[in-house]
């Protein structure tokens, strides 16, 4: 059965650039993506995108996406002493995160004419392997 979800809220916690120098590539880009849970079925996804620059960042953004997952669909989490989240949903949440940090990154950087630098296309599951295990107390 498909997971029943729904986005709640979308957070920019974090916009910087870091540089008075025009801004040219090519550039490194360091993804980090962190999970967690909330009350209620809510779901975080964190990611930080940062852009790198003969290794010092340039730019930095962090954008907080919240999911409420439905009640039924919460259930297949609960295991007897844990809250295990697979793998592919979480892969999936990242990837509208992803998304909308995009769409951020764009319109913040649109004034300053930098926006033609897009968040690439990544393929999470590369980088998002294994399920979310927390241990109930």
């Amino acid at each position: 059965m498909p997971i029943q979800f729904r986005l709640l809220r979308i957070d920019v916690p974090q916009f910087a650039i870091l540089t008075n120098e025009a801004i040219n590539g090519p550039f490194g880009i360091n993804y980090e993506i962190n999970f967690a849970l909330g009350d209620k079925h809510i779901i975080k996804c964190v990611m930080k995108i940062v852009y790198m620059k003969d290794s010092s960042p340039i730019t930095q953004l962090m954008v907080e996406a919240f999911f409420a997952v439905e009640d039924s669909s919460w259930k297949e989490f609960e295991k007897e002493d844990s809250i295990v989240v697979p793998a592919g949903f979480l892969q999936h949440m990242a990837a509208l995160t992803l998304g909308t940090a995009r769409g951020i990154q764009y319109a913040k950087t649109m004034e300053i004419g930098i926006n033609n630098y897009m968040i690439p296309l990544t393929n999470l599951t590369e980088i998002i392997t294994k399920d979310l295990v927390i241990r109930k107390q």
